[in-house]
């Protein structure tokens, strides 16, 4: 058995053998949904804790504007931000949450 062999998982391969490539199921290609591009936050909760992870491209229409964005952002020693979307409406709306917070914490 060969390397090819190996990777015939589906119909629609030579030979009517598995194939890795999606079936088309019959469904006309046209027309297509565009689907938006936009931040990706994973928010993994385990037994010890959570990890959250985004990732750290900023765009301005379509050039790359940084890299290096943090867009995981800590609001306070319990609570987490992330930002995704027009960089100065996150930054406004987490520096007012985290005053908020603090005043909350002031009063008790």
């Amino acid at each position: 058995m060969g390397h090819a062999d190996l990777l015939d998982l589906g119909p629609g391969s030579s030979g009517d053998g598995p194939s890795l490539a999606a079936p088309s199921w019959g469904i006309p290609e046209e027309p297509r949904i565009e689907m938006p591009h936009g931040t990706t936050v994973l928010v993994f909760k385990f037994h010890r804790g959570v990890i959250v992870a985004a990732d750290s491209q900023a765009t301005t229409g379509a050039y790359i504007a940084s890299q290096t964005v943090e867009k995981v952002i800590e609001i306070n020693p319990y609570l987490l931000g992330t930002m995704a979307g027009a960089a100065v409406d996150c930054s406004f709306w987490e520096l007012l949450l985290a005053q908020q917070c603090r005043i909350y914490e002031l009063q008790k």
